[in-house]
């Protein structure tokens, strides 16, 4: 059985017209229709044809004209037998543009997943779902927002993408480029990393800037998937051993020895940044009496599970304090070079729900994203943010801007005493 549908907008009348071809064959039969802006549901009927009838007219409650696309899908039985999408023309007569953002980082996958906020964004001021190019596609998946994403494979300046967009992604798309440094750029801004809330320079590089309650993160992992000998209980921590934001080894696995004195299992997660063959073989090299080491063992969904189901999370300032923030787990962060200011997680209408960093003692705390550091550096405060040195001559077993041991630890119990998940004592 073929179907026959057509569908007409009526601005005028904030009606839609749906034709029906084979009307003999809906008689009597219940139908479907939901209408989206390719975000949020607008409109949702069931109804029944009447008799011979060859059009109906649907007439949602929110003027149609306040949407720039609207998405038509027509069921029976629970089977899409129509579809149709139509783009709403703008004051001028024009159709509104597709939407398409490139973001520009290949290595850090925190920084790419900063673009999430804005992307959210750009999908709600175009009432439309968007493309997104991107080297890290894993940070996106199963976005809402998001109805195609491109892997990226290189590096290239914004003129060699551009040159290699397809003439009519060109013409049909508005193509957003996020997260530029100062070689895309080419010219001499370089936008200070650590001292700026990468969400804002996201936006900033679209156009636009966040609201205090648009600067939360949205992440749609996959199902969980069981994992043997994950604990009913337990505190998840991520060691990223290797890198420049968190402990040596030594200093994680008195962490990990302390907690599991107390009965208390610790699940390890996150990568470290040794040889990819180590970190297969070894994962961060650290022993639990207590628990199970599943670094380099999860996908981003399966560690998104896991953090969601520990007690608390301990971590250094990272991709997965971000991921971590969509859940509604406890979160201690180590504090380090950074101001935690620019980079902490956004819910429950807070920065501070949930969430402590703990910070060392120097005196020259925060030190990358101070602007006088980044002159005294490299003599201007456009400055990519790296550490040069230790402004103290510390060596990096000895930099002070890291917390003890004993104050994580500290912290962590006085966490699991408060919100009662553990029976310990300091």
């Amino acid at each position: 059985m073929e179907y026959f549908f057509t569908t007409k907008l009526d601005y005028d009348q904030n009606t839609i017209n749906v034709g029906i071809g084979n009307n003999h064959f809906f008689i009597r039969k219940n139908v479907n229709i939901k209408i989206t802006n390719d975000v949020e549901l607008i409109y949702e009927l069931f109804f029944t044809f009447d008799s011979y009838d060859n059009f109906y007219w649907v007439k949602p409650s929110i003027p149609l004209s306040d949407f720039k696309v609207i998405n038509i899908e027509i069921k029976y039985e629970n089977k899409i037998v129509f579809t149709d999408y139509h783009r709403i023309r703008d004051s001028r007569n024009y159709l509104i543009k597709k939407i398409a953002i490139f973001v520009h980082n290949i290595g850090a996958m925190g920084d790419t997943f900063s673009s999430e906020p804005t992307i959210r964004a750009l999908s709600k001021s175009y009432g439309q779902k968007i493309r997104v190019y991107t080297h890290h596609p894993e940070l996106f998946i199963n976005h809402p927002c998001i109805d195609s994403i491109i892997k990226l494979t290189s590096f290239h300046s914004v003129g060699e993408y551009e040159r290699n967009i397809p003439e009519k992604d060109k013409s049909e798309y508005i193509i957003f480029y996020t997260l530029l440094n100062h070689r895309l750029y080419g010219n001499n801004y370089v936008p200070h990393w650590t001292a700026i809330d990468l969400r804002q320079l996201s936006a900033i590089q679209c156009g636009i800037t966040l609201l205090p309650t648009e600067l939360n993160y949205h992440f749609y992992p996959n199902p969980f998937e069981p994992i043997s000998d994950l604990p009913d209980k337990y505190v998840c921590i991520n060691p990223s051993i290797g890198s420049a934001q968190t402990w040596k080894n030594e200093k994680w696995q008195i962490l990990i020895d302390r907690l599991n004195d107390l009965n208390i299992n610790v699940v390890i997660i996150g990568r470290n940044d040794k040889d990819l063959e180590n970190k297969l073989n070894n994962g961060v090299g650290l022993t639990i009496k207590k628990g199970i080491d599943l670094s380099w063992k999860t996908t981003l969904s399966q560690a998104f599970h896991v953090i969601d189901k520990s007690d608390l999370f301990i971590t250094n300032q990272s991709l997965l304090t971000m991921i971590a923030s969509t859940t509604d787990v406890n979160i201690l962060v180590l504090g380090n070079t950074h101001n935690p200011e620019y980079q902490k997680p956004y819910r429950n209408g807070s920065t501070s729900y949930k969430i402590c960093t703990v910070n060392g003692f120097c005196e020259h705390q925060f030190c990358t994203a101070s602007l006088k550091y980044s002159v005294l550096d490299s003599g201007t405060t456009n400055f990519e943010g790296v550490l040069v040195k230790c402004h103290l001559n510390l060596s990096n077993d000895d930099i002070l801007c890291y917390p003890s041991v004993d104050q994580i630890y500290n912290k962590s119990l006085e966490i699991l005493n408060k919100e009662k998940l553990w029976n310990v004592s300091l």
